[in-house]
Parts: C-alpha cells; sequence; structure tokens
C-alpha cells in the first residue's frame, strides 16, 4: 500500500500535468480558432517564433552554448517538437481537439506502459487509459470522423512518444555557460 499513497512531490507532478493539459488544450483551442485565416502550417511557425521570444527573453537562452556534439540533439528535439505541433494542428483542422488529444495520447501512454517499472505506474496508466477511452468517439460517432485528420492525430502521437523518449537523455553539464 505504501506505492499507491500520494506524496508531496506526485501531487505537484500531477498538478503540472494538469495545467499542462489546460495549457494544450486552450493554445489549441485558440490555434484552430486561426485556421480560418491562415492554415496549420503558419499557425504551428507563429508558436514556434513566441516559443523562441518566451525562451530567449524569459529562460535566457543565449547562455546555451550550442556545439558540434550538441547540435543535433537540438534539432532533432526541435524536429520531434515540430512535427508533433504540426500534425497536431493538422488533425484538429478536421477532428475535434478533444478527440486528437485523446488518439494523439496513445503515443506517450505508449511509451509509459513500455517502460513502467513500478505498480503505481500501472494505476496512472490505467487512469489515463480511461480517460482516453472516455474521450474517444462511440461506435456512432467514429463513422463521422475525418480519417485524414485521425491519421494526422496518430502521427502527431507518434511523435509525442518519440519525444518522450528523447527527453529523458541527459541534457549534458552544467556551468557557468549551460550546455545541452
Amino acid at each position: 500500500m505504501k506505492g499507491l499513497l500520494i506524496n508531496n512531490e506526485t501531487a505537484l507532478s500531477v498538478m503540472a500535468v494538469a495545467l499542462a493539459m489546460m495549457s494544450l488544450t486552450a493554445g489549441a483551442a485558440l490555434a484552430k480558432s486561426m485556421f480560418s485565416y491562415i492554415d496549420p502550417a503558419s499557425v504551428t511557425a507563429i508558436r514556434f517564433i513566441m516559443s523562441a521570444v518566451f525562451l530567449t527573453c524569459v529562460l535566457r537562452a543565449w547562455e546555451v552554448q550550442l556545439t558540434r556534439d550538441n547540435i543535433g540533439t537540438v534539432v532533432v528535439y526541435g524536429s520531434m517538437i515540430a512535427g508533433m505541433n504540426l500534425f497536431f494542428y493538422l488533425a484538429i483542422e478536421t477532428i475535434p481537439i478533444g478527440m486528437a488529444l485523446a488518439i494523439e495520447l496513445v503515443g506517450p501512454l505508449c511509451v509509459s506502459i513500455v517502460y513502467s517499472r513500478k505498480r503505481s505506474d500501472v494505476i496512472w496508466v490505467a487512469l489515463v487509459a480511461v480517460g482516453i477511452a472516455i474521450l474517444l468517439p462511440t461506435s456512432t460517432s467514429v463513422m463521422n470522423l475525418d480519417a485524414t485528420g485521425v491519421l494526422y492525430a496518430l502521427v502527431a502521437g507518434a511523435f509525442w512518444g518519440l519525444m518522450s523518449l528523447r527527453g529523458k537523455k541527459p541534457a549534458g553539464n552544467t556551468d557557468r555557460r549551460r550546455r545541452l
């Protein structure tokens, strides 16, 4: 029973995930509202420009020292983030945000299942699976979903799963000039 207790660290983690999901869905709703003016690829580009400004201004990105050893990691990780966002935005152009998100969550859920090590992990994965099942369409409404949108959501999920795996790699040492 000890492994099932929720401590402060777990509560903080759950809260962080909840806030991240609220941010993600609010951003997706804003992005979807822009599709009548610009295409999903342009929305993705705008999101990346805004992220670059944030990283530069708030997180002092200029202190990160790019080297020949880490530039590949940065490009690969950035490409995964771009792919995940682009395909998610392409998905929500034709299917509801909740459906796209539920389908996309299959990617990181699969990673969680494969790399689960503790009993409590199984409970969290099961809770996520139940949440996904609740969001997924019923058999009658599945016929109304655009197949291309579903495929885009699955590709976005694959990028998210790969990004989760790649993000586990240590970023290297940190000193006065932070390195990746």
